[in-house]
């Protein structure tokens, strides 16, 4: 879980010797959990500045140490670390509650936000070490941002080497929370992948966008909802699996000859889709037996294959520019016809989506198997179609 600091005031004031002292410092406490439990993001970054402020003015306390590390750590999750740097210090030799912060904690807030302040290669470095000493802790609401950030920077400088290590950083301390924090955990684990093809292709690229895939269909198959940061990774990781794909199968990655850079992965991703296949089956029977107990169940689908006439082809300037990518759709099939296409997912962005749509759009349903009305029925609202667009 997110390891958070609770101040109590009751425990605060236990520890002053003067009531007067005492109180003023419990008003700034409770006007920062009052902040941080119902306030704005600006009344959040005043109590703690106030807080800050409050630990500065009482480095005798038992705690002086905590308050100005949780000041610090809302500064830099909130407002860029502005005057964390201060707090950072200040923490670092000011008395602290047995346990209550880590040496290391105190070490990530003071690297980040000299980071922030200054993004040179010098703090760069600091921040690196002290985030790989904290990679296997709990994360925190500092370790969260100061994770995201730094791959965040990497992909802005288009340096994809150092993008692919930070992202990847990123998703192995996101990992254990992620049932708290999925989309986080998930955005660095595409990232990372996607950062370490852009800097070097290699056909693990896309088998490990499969296998990515495969982890968030286990965590939808454990849901009773998916949530919409689910469902949108899941058909990005699926588009970005198969744009990488077609990127080989396009002649890309190539050394020599027909040499592949690496294994062919054709093999394993089939093998990676099959399991996907696997738990989506399961996931969908066990919706049938829910509808079936409540009464809500329904004709299948009629058995079948689109009518892919009009032929979709390729768009022009995409062909002339040698691009390749993937786009994921959802058709809604009414009496047979297709009435409507949702993109789910495209990659590259903007570019197949329109001539992909406006000729699905005029594809039909055949049925191949059934009487349609009578043991099945013509009407689908979720049919997901995988388009890919690759030069052979």
């Amino acid at each position: 879980m997110f390891r958070t600091i609770a101040i109590s005031a009751l425990l605060a004031a236990t520890v002053l010797p003067a009531a007067a002292q005492a109180s003023d410092i419990d008003q700034v406490i409770s006007a920062y959990n009052e902040a941080a439990t119902s306030g704005s993001r600006e009344d959040r970054v005043a109590a703690a500045r106030a807080l800050g402020a409050a630990a500065q003015a009482s480095p005798d306390r038992d705690d002086a140490g905590l308050l100005a590390y949780e000041a610090g750590q809302t500064l830099c999750v909130l407002a860029a670390c502005e005057g964390a740097s201060q707090l950072a210090d200040f923490a670092d030799s000011a008395p602290l509650p047995d346990g209550a912060v880590s040496q290391a904690d105190i070490t990530v807030l003071s690297t980040y936000a000299d980071w922030k302040e200054n993004p040179n290669s010098r703090n760069r470095r600091a921040l690196d070490e002290a985030l790989a000493a904290v990679v296997d802790h709990d994360v925190s609401m500092l370790t969260l941002t100061a994770f995201q950030a730094r791959y965040a920077h990497d992909f802005e400088k288009a340096d994809w080497r150092s993008a692919e290590v930070s992202a990847g950083a990123a998703a192995t301390h996101f990992e254990p929370f992620r049932k708290v924090i999925g989309r986080e955990w998930s955005d660095a684990t595409i990232g990372s992948i996607i950062a370490g093809f852009s800097d070097e292709p290699e056909p693990q690229n896309a088998i490990d966008m499969a296998r990515h895939r495969v982890e968030l269909t286990r965590l939808k198959a454990g849901l009773e909802e998916e949530p919409e940061w689910l469902e949108t990774n899941r058909y990005l990781s699926h588009a970005w699996q198969l744009a990488l794909s077609a990127y080989f199968n396009s002649g890309g990655g190539r050394r020599t000859g027909s040499l592949l850079r690496g294994p062919d992965p054709i093999d394993e991703i089939e093998a990676i889709e099959a399991e996907i296949e696997e738990v989506e089956a399961a996931a969908e029977n066990e919706a049938r037996e829910r509808d079936a107990v409540n009464g809500t169940d329904q004709l299948p689908f009629c058995e079948g294959h689109l009518n892919m006439s009009p032929p979709l082809r390729y768009p022009g300037q995409a062909l002339k520019q040698g691009m390749y990518g993937a786009v994921i759709v959802r058709l809604s099939i009414e009496n047979l016809n297709v009435a409507g296409v949702e993109v789910l997912a495209a990659v590259p962005s903007a570019t197949f989506e329109e001539r992909a749509s406006e000729t699905i759009e005029q594809w039909t349903w055949k049925v191949s198997s059934g009487t349609p009305g009578e043991t099945c029925r013509t009407n689908h609202d979720d049919l997901v179609l995988p388009v890919i667009f690759e030069l052979r």
